[in-house]
C-alpha cells in the first residue's frame, strides 16, 4: 500500500508547520501560543524558526504545490487559529484533500511509487457527487475565475476575507449549501481561493443564504464583502436594490446578524444587496445575493468598479 497521505505526515505537515511558525511569530504571537496552534513542543517551535522560512516554503513547493496555494492555505490558517483548532483542522484537511484531487502531488508520489505511473485514484474523488452538486461546485470555480481575471474586487475584501455560497434548490440545511473551505483570501492585489469549493464548510454565509431561501426560492446564492460609506454609494450608482438591518444593541454575534437578514428577506423578499453595520467585535459586512455563484460575482465586479471609480477618479490632465 502507497498512500499519499505518507506525504502528508513526513513532508507536507512538518513543512507547513515551520511555515506557520514564522507567520505566526510575526503576528506577534508567543512561542507557547505557537506551540499550542501547531500542536507541537515548544523546542519544536525554537527550531522551527532557527531556520529560515522560505526553506520549509521550498519544501512544499517541491512536492508540487504552487506558491500562491500555499501562502492563501497560510493566511487562512492564521484568521483560523483565533477562531478555533476545529476550524484550522477543517481548512487544513480540505486544502489537502484539494492539492490531491488537482493532482499537484502526482509526480511527486510517482517519483516515490513509479509503479503508481497510471493512478489517478485522487484525481476522481469527486466522482462519487451528483450531477447537481457538481454543477453548483462548478459556478463557484466559475465565479472564482472571474474575480481572478477581476483583481479590483480585491479592494472590496474585508478582515474575515471573501467567500462565495450557493445552494441547492429546497435547501434547508448547511450540507445542502456550497462555498470555499478557509474562504477566498487576499494575496496582495488578487485573491485567491484556499482550496476548492465544497459543500458545509461555511457556518455562517450558508446561515445567511439559507435565512433568504426560506423567503425567497429564487435566491441561491449569496457573497460577502466589507462595508464603509464609499461602498454604500457604489451600490446606489450600480442601481441595484439595497437596504440595511435593523440593530438593536451593538453587543451582537453571527447569529443576530443571520436572524437580522432574515427580517429583511420577510419584509422585501426580492433584494440585491443588504448592509449589516456589525458591532462591537463584529466586523460590518454587505451580501450581495443572486441566482448563482456567478450571477453574484458579476454583481461583486459592477459595484467594485463603481467603487474603485469613487476612491481613485479619473484626472482630467491625463485623459
Amino acid at each position: 500500500m502507497r498512500p499519499p497521505d505518507e506525504i502528508f505526515w513526513k513532508e507536507f505537515l512538518p513543512g507547513l508547520r515551520g511555515v506557520l511558525a514564522h507567520a505566526l511569530r510575526s503576528k506577534n504571537y508567543s512561542q507557547p501560543k505557537i506551540a499550542s496552534i501547531l500542536n507541537v513542543t515548544q523546542a519544536a517551535v525554537s527550531n522551527y524558526l532557527a531556520t529560515d522560512q522560505e526553506h520549509y516554503m521550498s519544501r512544499l513547493e517541491a512536492l508540487g504545490i504552487p506558491k500562491t496555494d500555499l501562502e492563501a492555505l497560510v493566511d487562512s490558517l492564521i484568521f483560523d487559529a483565533a477562531v478555533s483548532p476545529v476550524k484550522s483542522t477543517q481548512t487544513l484537511m480540505t486544502a489537502w484533500r484539494n492539492f490531491l484531487s488537482r493532482g499537484y502531488l502526482c509526480d511527486y508520489h510517482r517519483r516515490l511509487y513509479p509503479e503508481l505511473a497510471d493512478c489517478q485514484i485522487c484525481l476522481l474523488m469527486e466522482a462519487a457527487l451528483t450531477p447537481e452538486r457538481l454543477s453548483i461546485l462548478r459556478r463557484l470555480e466559475q465565479g472564482l475565475e472571474l474575480l481572478e481575471n477581476f483583481p479590483i474586487v480585491a479592494y472590496l475584501s474585508p478582515e474575515v476575507s471573501i467567500n462565495i455560497a450557493e445552494a441547492l434548490p429546497n435547501a434547508v440545511s448547511i450540507d445542502d449549501v456550497a462555498a470555499f473551505p478557509g474562504r477566498i483570501v487576499k494575496i496582495k492585489s488578487t485573491l485567491r481561493a484556499v482550496s476548492k469549493p465544497t459543500f458545509g464548510c461555511s457556518h455562517h454565509l450558508a446561515s445567511i443564504l439559507l435565512a433568504a431561501i426560506r423567503h425567497n426560492q429564487e435566491v441561491r446564492a449569496v457573497m460577502n464583502i466589507k462595508f464603509d460609506e464609499m461602498l454604500k454609494e457604489a451600490i446606489k450608482n450600480s442601481g441595484m436594490s439595497f437596504t440595511e438591518t435593523k440593530q438593536n444593541n451593538l453587543r451582537r454575534d453571527e447569529k443576530d446578524v443571520v436572524s437580522a437578514v432574515e427580517e429583511v428577506f420577510m419584509n422585501i423578499s426580492d433584494i440585491d444587496v443588504i448592509i449589516d453595520r456589525g458591532g462591537i467585535g463584529l466586523e460590518p459586512a454587505t451580501y450581495v445575493f443572486g441566482r448563482n455563484a456567478v450571477d453574484v460575482v458579476k454583481k461583486v465586479i459592477k459595484i467594485a468598479r463603481n467603487y474603485v471609480g469613487l476612491i481613485q477618479p479619473t484626472d482630467p490632465a491625463k485623459e
